[in-house]
């Protein structure tokens, strides 16, 4: 019997999609994040390289050189394309250390695709830094919480009025992936506002903004975000 409070997760998520590695066109460069369960580790990765049918070939984090995944460790893997996730399973089939640390792992044959929707919403408590070229008065930057977040758009409070519907607003504020920091910076457009509550006399505001021409790397790190938040 699933709870009613997992529902929405259930339906959320759906069933992803599987399709062949090769058929991707993965490109060298591309950074994967590996997961291990014994013992429990994540690390980010780079590719390299590959051979279908035969092997992949990633980098390995210049701070695990001293603890890096032993040969035969089984690990799940992850990286991010414009539409969503894929996820694989795989082995280290072996790690070199010469001429340059990397490791080879097992060629998934089959992966998994799942995509992140733009109605995908999560609760979060991020610190922002907010700015306008709207001069609906002098006092900028302002700094404001986004209360919940999504692909396409976020849920602001503020104690300073930001604007009203339609202006524009620079949204500067910090993600933390896989253990790592990431800086987004975006235009977004005011959707909706209102006045939630008043606290000892100050009025809190509330905003409705829609992201505006994402950069491909502010895409990849919402979509990153999101994902491991869900």
């Amino acid at each position: 019997m699933i709870k009613e409070d997992n529902v929405a997760t259930v339906l959320r998520q759906g069933y992803p999609d599987r399709t062949a590695f090769r058929a991707l066109s993965v490109p060298v460069g591309t950074l994967l994040t590996l997961d291990t369960a014994s013992p429990a580790r994540r690390d980010q990765v780079t590719l390299i390289g590959y051979q279908v049918d035969k092997a992949l070939v990633v980098s390995i984090p210049e701070n695990a050189l001293e603890n890096v995944l032993e040969e035969g460790s089984l690990l799940k893997a992850r990286f991010l394309i414009k539409t969503g996730f894929v996820n694989f399973a795989a082995r280290v089939l072996s790690v070199v250390t010469d001429p340059f640390p990397h490791m080879y792992l097992s060629y998934p044959s089959n992966v998994e695709i799942r995509k992140v929707r733009s109605s995908e919403r999560i609760k979060t408590r991020i610190s922002a830094n907010i700015d306008s070229d709207f001069n609906i008065d002098a006092v900028w930057p302002k700094e404001g919480v986004i209360e919940d977040l999504s692909k396409t758009g976020a849920k602001l409070r503020s104690r300073e009025r930001l604007g009203e519907f339609g202006h524009e607003l620079l949204l500067d504020f910090d993600l933390e992936l896989s253990e790592m920091v990431r800086n987004v910076g975006l235009a977004a457009i005011i959707r909706n506002a209102h006045v939630e509550s008043e606290v000892m006399g100050e009025p809190h505001f509330v905003f409705g903004v829609q992201f505006l021409e994402l950069s491909e790397d502010a895409r990849l790190i919402l979509n990153n975000f999101i994902y491991e938040h869900c």
